[in-house]
């Protein structure tokens, strides 16, 4: 057996058949090497997940945005109706950064927000007038809600003025309040304009713990889990309307957070609060089986969208729409005046932001001076044949519909009382505009 295995005998048989083996060898590595490719591919096939991603679908068509090279100084400041404490900014800047620097890193506009679903028909118009005055005036305590015979009144003489739209403004810590007024909107065959937030995010109705953006959403989405049901295809669910508001940015910013050196720490949280909230309001909706809810809508006032050092194009970008509270007519009672402060008003935030859909978030007239109703229809018919002709507008909502002097401002077109409202002259100035927008 030794002799068999010795070397000197083994080596020599092994190279007189050399080919045969080199051949082997050779099919040999060639397997391995298909295999080591198949093996791979597989790896990575099975390693990179497709993830869900929120996209954007504009409900109306959008050009490219140009991005001009600088903006401009305030002039004013702005005090949000119905409210007390002036709204942000307090001061103004002296100058803005270069728009070509603004969009930080933390927001991304390449993954925008969704809208609503493509399959939805949604109105090329909204045509809405605000119930602030009523539907969350009077939801604390809750003693004061109105009965459903009272909204009930309130929504007709609303449809009546051509509306498509009705608002309901209940906060989100009253759900059957809320509920009630959405249900009777429904009914009456309009969509609702959902303009809440949480008592706790503006410290309202004795609440005196600050919510956080995160304590919102994870709020928000507790909110929606529990009462989905409301919203229907074609309704705004604006999840946070004027979030500039909250006593949370300068708390933790500063006063001077929303134009001071800006783009800066606030801002930017600022900015990505206003797409997180459509984020998260569209995906908890459709995880529920809610398809068509028009969750990018975000009124801000009008300092906002002039400013884009502090409201970025890339997060107005991702929003597709350019929705702001506008009252520029300060004092003047005369028609011609209020035009052209509204003109003017218009054209800058065109100007900055060209090609983007425009919605009047809050519009009304007097907010500042208690005026006759003579006065008020005038103005208001000279406004609207001043805003007919810009198609860039794709909606309004009147603010307010009922109210009074003292509360919501001047601006209601419905006086009387609750249950038994009345539309005042002006009234008919918004209802020609719906006319000639909506049909």
């Amino acid at each position: 057996m030794i002799s068999v295995l010795n070397p000197k005998k083994i080596i020599p048989k092994l190279f007189e058949h050399k080919t045969y083996y080199l051949s082997l060898a050779f099919v040999f590595t060639v397997v391995s090497l298909a295999d080591m490719v198949i093996l791979y591919h597989y790896i990575s096939a099975h390693s990179t997940h497709s993830l869900p991603r929120i996209t954007s679908v504009s409900t109306h068509q959008v050009q490219s945005q140009a991005m001009p090279t600088n903006s401009k100084p305030v002039t004013s400041t702005a005090t949000q109706p119905g409210s007390t404490k002036p709204s942000t900014p307090v001061a103004k800047p002296q100058t803005v950064a270069q728009k070509n620097a603004l969009s930080p890193l933390a927001i991304n506009s390449s993954t925008p927000n969704t809208t609503t679903s493509s399959s939805a028909v949604i109105p090329l118009f909204f045509g809405s007038i605000d119930t602030m005055k009523d539907s969350r005036d009077t939801d604390y305590p809750t003693s004061q809600q109105m009965t459903e015979t009272q909204v009930q009144q309130e929504v007709n003489l609303i449809a009546a003025q051509n509306a498509n739209y009705i608002t309901d403004d209940a906060f989100y810590d009253y759900p059957s309040y809320m509920a009630l007024w959405a249900n009777v909107i429904h009914a009456a065959g309009k969509h609702v304009w959902f303009r809440p937030h949480f008592n706790c995010w503006e410290l309202d109705n004795g609440c005196s713990t600050q919510m956080t953006p995160s304590e919102y959403l994870f709020s928000l989405t507790d909110f929606i889990n529990t009462n989905y049901e409301i919203f229907k295809p074609g309704d705004i669910f604006d999840p946070c309307s004027e979030p500039e508001d909250s006593n949370y940015w300068q708390a933790t910013f500063g006063s001077n957070w929303s134009w001071q050196n800006a783009p800066n720490n606030g801002t930017n949280a600022y900015n990505n609060f206003m797409i997180n909230v459509s984020q998260t309001t569209q995906s908890v909706l459709e995880q529920h089986g809610i398809d068509g809810v028009i969750t990018n809508i975000r009124s801000t006032n009008s300092w906002w969208p002039q400013n884009p050092a502090s409201l970025y194009p890339s997060t107005i970008k991702t929003l597709g729409y350019i929705t702001y509270d506008s009252y520029p007519e300060g004092t003047t009672t005369d028609p011609a005046t209020a035009a052209t402060s509204r003109i003017d008003e218009l054209n800058s935030i065109i100007q900055d932001n060209p090609g983007i859909p425009i919605i009047l978030g809050e519009f009304g007239y007097s907010n500042n001076v208690d005026v006759n109703d003579t006065i008020q229809a005038s103005v208001l018919s000279a406004e609207i044949n001043a805003i007919t002709p810009f198609n860039q507008i794709v909606g309004l909502n009147y603010w307010v519909g009922a109210g009074g002097p003292g509360y919501g401002g001047y601006t209601n077109i419905f006086t009387g009382a609750r249950g038994s409202w009345q539309a005042r002259p002006g009234a008919a100035a918004i209802a020609k505009y719906f006319t000639q927008k909506i049909n």
